[in-house]
Order: structure tokens, then sequence, then C-alpha cells
């Protein structure tokens, strides 16, 4: 290596920054509002999940309704036939969004049970979400985890050794700028 310029440039260990960036995705994706990471000009994956939501509950109520005799047989088959079709539309647009982005690859099914019945979210379910967003982003080729890190953070490596300069890799939150430490 050439340092006749008396630059020295600074470097990091692979393993050890890789590591903090994964860290650092799924806390802004276990962290941070679902519309945050609603890619441009790209699906709503949050209202197709709702409205799959809705329709399975619509289909719960048909099979309950012909099972307590409320609806005849003709009724009912009737009634899950209409909504077979925008459910399966649905779910195959849901599984195309997933396949071309990171982001809804993240987050899809993920949040639904996270929440009790009084609304707070335990530390179990955060702790398994955390696990299966890591197995996710492990999951992505490295050409959709290159993207997605470039949208959610800055990552500035400073010179030094780690011993030494607790500060050597800075990173920055873009969407979720709440989990930024304060400077």
């Amino acid at each position: 290596m050439d340092k006749s310029d008396g630059v020295r440039h600074p470097s990091a260990r692979n393993g050890h920054l890789d590591a903090l960036i994964r860290a650092e995705v799924v806390e802004a994706f276990a962290y941070g509002p679902a519309f945050l990471f609603q890619e441009e000009g790209g699906p709503d994956i949050g209202t197709m999940q709702k409205e799959l939501t809705r329709l399975s509950a619509k289909r719960e109520e048909i099979r309950a309704d012909y099972h307590a005799e409320i609806t005849t047989r003709a009724e009912y088959v009737a009634d899950l036939n209409a909504t077979e079709a925008p459910m399966k539309a649905l779910e195959e647009r849901l599984d195309a969004a997933v396949a071309t982005s990171a982001s809804a690859f993240m987050l899809v099914d993920l949040r639904a049970g996270l929440r009790g019945a009084d609304g707070r979210a335990s530390y179990e379910h955060i702790s398994e979400l955390k696990h299966e967003l890591g197995r996710r982003f492990d999951a992505l080729d490295i050409e959709q985890r290159r993207r997605l890190v470039g949208q959610l953070l800055n990552i500035r490596v400073n010179g030094g050794r780690m011993e030494t300069n607790p500060r050597k890799y800075v990173i920055t939150h873009l969407r979720v700028q709440s989990l930024n430490e304060a400077a």
C-alpha cells in the first residue's frame, strides 16, 4: 500500500461491522412505524394485509353462519365463492410485492400478533419479532441487503482502533431517527 500521500484511510472489520448493521436494521424494523418502510411507488403492504385479514374474517363469519344454520347451503357456497377470487388476487399481489421488495419481505405478517389484548407490546413478542427480522434479513440476497441498508442507514467508519476510539463506527438511522443517539 502506497502511503506517500500521508493519508491513511479508515478501515473496518467486516464481521464486526456486518453484525452492527444487521442489529441496526432489525431495530429499525422492530421499532419504526411500518409506513416509514413503504418504498416509493411500491405497493402498500399494510393496506393489503389489512384487507386480507378482513376477507379472512369475513370467510370465518360465513362459515360460522352456515354452521349455526343462519344461512342455507346455497348462500354459504355463493358467499364463499364471492370472497375467494378477491382473496386469491390479493394473496398473489402480496406475494409479488414480497418477492420484489426487501422492506415488504421484512415486514409481511410480522406485526399482527405483536400487541396483546391490552394494546401493549410484550418483551416476549419483541424478542420473537427481532429474531424473525434477523432471520429474514439474513435470507435476503446481497443486493437486497445493500439496497435496504442504503435506504435505512448512513454508516461512517472513522479512523483509529476500536480499543482507542469508541466511535469508530457511526451508524445513523435515516428513516427511524428516534433510534439515533443524541449527539
